[in-house]
């Protein structure tokens, strides 16, 4: 579009959105829930009459024709430059942190984009003037991007503290199950192990082995393996598609936005980081490689049992690209055949070491496959607002029209037959995320898709590299083009930062009061003999900020979860509801239970609450009443009901 050939229409381009983004969505609430915020739309008035500002500014001071000549030879110096990319960086870090704890401004999504926005405007001008080597479109494309980078990472980074209690609701689980690997390797076998994501907690048990009871401590590892596994993925996917500077650096932004928009965990993304960085089809440790990564992969999860394997084979395809003879498509089933089966048995490995190392009851390690399929969730539901089906197409169809629309020419037979096998290889990705994604507990968002988006970022750094030898100036010459690019890079940073939450300080003084509250209930308990179940905020007890009581691995909230929802009821029948009904415990101290059943086409997850109470909290409510609440209503207390004999 002709719109994009220089910096100004870019920046007037996105002006225009933030002028008109805004207004429409407050029409739209205004419409359907009767109400807009006119404070936001005086923001976004007050945003474009700054953009205009700015504009105005940069064509007044810094039109080529009005520039003194030593004010020109200045701007044309090394370290000028650095000066403006050192402040780029620092004014993308000052935007996100003011965005992330606002004072003067209501944190909403529409202060997000306006900062966005913004920045993107700032850092335009600033790449601009120091005459940045990248095509017009992409300095304030490259900006927004960076921004959202900064905000998300620091999002991440200011939510590492040292506060007791749990900041999620699995959060507790992720800490007794990184303890449970630290527990048997000492020979302690104080917790069982996990029942599902092995890998993941094995990964977080390594901060136990420095025996440290700082909490904190176990965020900040929790939160460097995420950032840095995402980070270094998109780092070596970009190395390896060999991208000239300074595109390397778009693109790796990018990259690890579009990983962002799952996202993907950070004890799968270990699988690329591996065969990326090592895979080379001519070297005799090829299949050692993939074997060994595919056992790490069985180990993580059955879904992504044959990942390596299929990287493997997309890069090898890539790689020979330009290598291709008459007798290719013997040496491509050939070569396909051994690392499929390389990564096969790896997988099936690693899977077996789940059932083989285990302490869990065999049938939660196959709850995955007795759990229903809600297949409504792949259309617009409570669940997932527009569905998972259109979400996903929507984050990845400008990635397949570019690459579609790059290739309909093709007339070469063993290139059309290589394409088709990497459209299979996505396909059984794609079908398979989607089943997964519609499990019950799961289709809140795409993360069950991770390995169909890895893929096709995989296949769509390679199509846009320089190892096909294709210019990324090439979109100049179509609309299509043009559109297609803007999209690709546009709507990873804008779902990033819409996925941004505010920055909430907890209550340190409410979490001691609480910790103290739950001592008192465990002290009382044990002077008159009796059992107590904190089936909420157990990790107190690994982090020595409880004594008296013992961690409860069979109580364990989300196993009693998942446990309900793919009906293992003999399992709950015989270890949670059996002490229930003997009314084993003298106190229970859960979380806040559900009595009523949910509209399951109004109430999102209204099926995981149906199927809990109905098997579980149900049956157990006939041993045990409600008698207290503390915690701002957040945990509840317990005690057994008089039962007649």
């Amino acid at each position: 579009m002709k719109i994009f050939k220089n910096v100004h229409g870019s920046i007037f381009f996105l002006s225009a959105i933030a002028a008109v983004f805004n207004p429409v969505i407050e029409i739209i609430k205004l419409i359907y829930h009767g109400s807009a915020s006119f404070v936001s739309l005086f923001e976004f008035f007050i945003f474009g009459l700054f953009t205009l500002l700015l504009i105005w500014i940069y064509l007044l001071l810094f039109s080529e024709d009005k520039i003194p000549a030593n004010i020109s030879n200045l701007l044309d110096t090394t370290l000028f430059r650095i000066i403006l990319l050192i402040l780029f960086l620092i004014i993308a870090v000052i935007l996100s942190i003011v965005t992330l704890t606002p004072v003067l401004l209501n944190f909403t999504p529409a202060i997000k984009i306006w900062a966005g926005l913004c920045f993107s405007i700032f850092g335009a001008l600033i790449l601009d003037i120091a005459k940045i080597n990248i095509s017009s479109i992409f300095k304030p494309v490259f900006s927004l991007l960076v921004f959202t980078l900064s905000i998300f990472l620091l999002s991440k980074l200011l939510n590492i503290n040292n506060y007791p209690l749990s900041l999620g609701w699995s959060e507790t689980t992720h800490f007794a199950y990184g303890y449970s690997f630290y527990s048997a390797f000492t020979g302690e076998n104080r917790i069982l192990l996990p029942y599902m994501n092995h890998s993941r907690y094995l990964l977080l048990s390594i901060p136990w082995f420095f025996n440290t009871s700082d909490i904190i401590f176990h965020r900040f590892w929790e939160t460097s393996l995420f950032i840095t596994s995402t980070l270094l993925t998109a780092f070596l996917l970009v190395k390896r598609c060999k991208f000239k500077k300074p595109y390397n650096y778009l693109f790796f932004v990018w990259s690890t936005l579009f990983l962002l928009q799952c996202p993907i965990y950070y004890h799968l993304l270990i699988i690329p980081i591996i065969i990326v960085s090592t895979y080379n089809h001519n070297s005799k440790l090829k299949y050692l490689i993939i074997f060994l990564a595919s056992i790490w992969a069985g180990y993580s999860r059955i879904n992504w049992l044959l990942m390596p394997a299929a990287i493997s084979v997309i890069l090898y395809i890539y790689d020979t690209m330009k290598d291709i003879d008459n007798n290719q498509p013997w040496t491509d089933i050939k070569n396909s055949f051994a690392i499929g089966v390389s990564g096969l048995f790896g997988g099936i490995l690693g899977y077996l070491l789940v059932y083989l190392g285990s302490n869990q009851a065999p049938q939660l390690l196959t709850s995955a496959f007795s759990s229903l399929l809600l297949w409504q969730r792949l259309l617009p539901s409570p669940a997932y607002g527009m569905g998972i089906l259109l979400w996903i197409i929507i984050v990845t169809s400008p990635a397949i029209f570019l690459i579609l629309y790059k290739n309909n020419n093709l007339s070469n037979r063993i290139l059309k037959m290589r394409y088709s096998f990497v459209a299979l290889i996505l396909a059984i990705f794609f079908i398979g995320g989607l089943i997964v994604s519609v499990k019950i507990g799961g289709g809140s968002d795409i993360h069950n898709l991770d390995g169909f988006v890895l893929l096709l970022l995989i296949v769509i750094l390679y199509e846009l590299s320089n190892r096909l030898g294709f210019s990324i100036r090439y979109f100049e010459k179509s609309n299509l083009y043009s559109l297609g690019f803007t999209l690709l890079f546009l709507l990873p940073g804008i779902f990033t930062l819409n996925s941004i939450r505010r920055i909430v300080t907890p209550d340190y003084n409410l979490a001691n009061q609480t910790i103290n509250e739950i001592q008192e209930i465990i002290d009382t308990a044990n002077k008159d003999n009796k059992e107590v179940l904190l089936g909420d905020q157990q990790h107190l007890i690994l982090f020595g900020k409880l004594t008296g009581i013992e961690y409860n691995s069979i109580f364990e909230k989300t196993l009693i979860t998942e446990a309900a929802i793919s009906l293992n009821i003999k399992y709950l029948q015989q270890y949670n509801l059996q002490p229930m009904e003997d009314q084993f415990f003298g106190v229970l101290i859960l979380e806040p239970q559900q009595w009523g059943i949910k509209d399951t086409k109004t109430d999102r997850f209204a099926d995981e609450n149906n199927y809990y109470i109905r098997i579980y909290s149900k049956e157990f409510r006939k041993y045990y009443s409600l008698t207290s609440k503390f915690y701002n209503n957040q945990l509840e207390i317990y005690h057994p009901i008089q039962i007649d004999d």
